[in-house]
């Protein structure tokens, strides 16, 4: 195709627009961050009863609850989370011999609570001077917009690399005390030699949760052996003549993330592919925002606020130096990690279980 243009700039103004809608431009490779956006869905976050105002028990006549101690001293954001604790087993009597009028062993209370800071942060600043915002395309609120969705994208990216190393770092022993984590991990041939997801392999992950006596709903997040299902059934034809099932309509419960298997690899020293198996409400993600209230600032050379960006809100700082005609930005994202401890279930163990993965036939006796 011939472009017949005279004036110069506007053959640079079509190139520009060209590269901009073409699938293969740079802007257009762009690592996922599949974990994080998982997490602050709603299914996620609901099961997670907030506890904001301590300054008051919930039930007029109570006592104030004794709220549990994370990081003391570190002066970060801290929330509290309300969960009721599990029924478990105790000594009960089979003789009916005791005397009701004999005080028996006071019971405890109920209801307790989980302490989380939020003691994540990454941050970017950088400074931009006036001269860069002379150029063709671009006016200076354009280009101020198109640094920040940069910047806010590699703090999103670096977060959800921290939300993997902190969902392995909560992972459990599994039902036979063995270590889900090192020498001990299990290992699950979750996809067929005719790679199809194996009935077998998903029996051993359920059957996991049910001697656990777990019977919710949970999600796999894992890395490129989930992905290999996906690749080949988009394109295969099954046996009824259809095309296979597409990442995106898959009703199995199995979240890719391209980053998991590099940065589980580095943890366990390893070149595996890995996965970890999530009950809905074992695991989540808390985000809070510095500049609110009484600290969001507004002086003639100086902004401290919180700004959104594709969605995910950040605390945004702008100071304008006269002198130099540069503008030093910074954005922030502070959030912490959600997770039940062991100590909270009845047999000391909690509901996060990892596992490494790959392809093969699998079989009853391999199985069990």
């Amino acid at each position: 195709m011939t472009i017949n243009q005279t004036k110069p700039e506007m053959c640079y103004a079509n190139t520009w627009k060209s590269l901009e809608s073409n699938p293969a431009a740079p802007i257009n490779i762009l690592q996922g961050t599949q974990l994080l956006d998982s997490l602050m869905q709603n299914r996620f976050m609901a099961p997670w009863e907030r506890v904001d105002d301590m300054s008051a028990p919930a039930i007029a006549g109570k006592a104030i609850p004794t709220l549990p101690s994370v990081n003391p001293g570190i002066n970060k954001m801290r929330m509290y989370y309300k969960y009721e604790k599990p029924y478990c087993e105790t000594a009960i009597d089979t003789t009916c011999a005791p005397d009701i009028c004999v005080a028996a062993a006071l019971t405890d209370e109920q209801t307790a609570y989980l302490a989380s800071d939020f003691d994540q942060c990454v941050s970017d600043t950088w400074t931009v001077d006036e001269a860069q915002f002379d150029n063709l395309n671009e006016t200076p609120s354009a280009r101020r917009a198109d640094m920040l969705r940069r910047k806010a994208y590699n703090l999103k990216l670096k977060a959800n690399k921290i939300a993997i190393q902190q969902l392995y770092a909560s992972v459990s022993d599994y039902s036979d005390g063995s270590a889900s984590i090192g020498a001990t991990t299990k290992h699950v041939n979750i996809i067929s030699s005719k790679m199809d997801i194996s009935p077998a392999a998903m029996a051993k992950i359920a059957g996991e949760y049910r001697r656990e006596s777990f019977n919710g709903q949970y999600v796999i997040f894992g890395g490129h052996t989930l992905a290999d299902f996906y690749n080949v059934n988009r394109w295969r034809i099954s046996p009824e003549g259809r095309i296979g099932t597409d990442l995106a309509d898959s009703s199995l419960p199995f979240i890719y993330d391209e980053n998991f298997d590099s940065t589980l690899q580095v943890l366990e020293a390893d070149t595996k592919s890995h996965g970890i198996s999530v009950p809905i409400g074992s695991f989540g993600i808390d985000f809070w925002n510095e500049f609110t209230g009484y600290k969001v600032k507004s002086f003639e050379d100086m902004i401290k606020t919180t700004i959104v960006i594709d969605g995910m809100t950040y605390d945004y700082a702008l100071f304008y130096d006269k002198c130099k005609g540069t503008y030093t930005e910074q954005l922030k994202l502070q959030f912490g990690f959600l997770s039940i401890p062991d100590v909270a279930y009845c047999n000391g163990r909690a509901l996060i279980k990892h596992w490494t993965f790959g392809c093969g036939d699998v079989d009853c006796d391999s199985n069990c």
